[in-house]
């Protein structure tokens, strides 16, 4: 569940706020869940599209050591675990 999501449900379930709407403001609370509902589409299909790019943090050329943590050397992230990933990273040997 996305932040648009989680801001969908709360207004939805609500009902006070629905309750107390006069009806010319009911167009606009319906307008408000409809863009929340086309922004959580979106959200979800940019999480998608950067998983579909992300390198694994573990297969990561950028990743190093530091202490006891792994960090990424560009930056791209702070400390990281082996399973986080993101579009920037390059896998080991070139490739990706």
């Amino acid at each position: 569940m996305n932040r648009y999501d989680e801001a969908l449900e709360r207004i939805k379930n609500n009902v006070e706020i629905q309750d107390g709407l006069a009806e010319e403001d009911f167009d606009h609370y319906n307008t408000i869940v409809f863009a929340l509902e086309i922004a959580s589409k979106l959200c979800e299909a940019c999480n998608i599209e950067a998983d579909m790019n992300a390198v694994k943090c573990k297969e990561c050329e950028y990743l190093m050591f530091s202490d006891m943590y792994g960090e990424c050397s560009k930056n791209y992230k702070g400390i990281v675990s082996p399973d986080d990933s993101c579009g920037k990273g390059k896998l080991k040997g070139g490739e990706g």
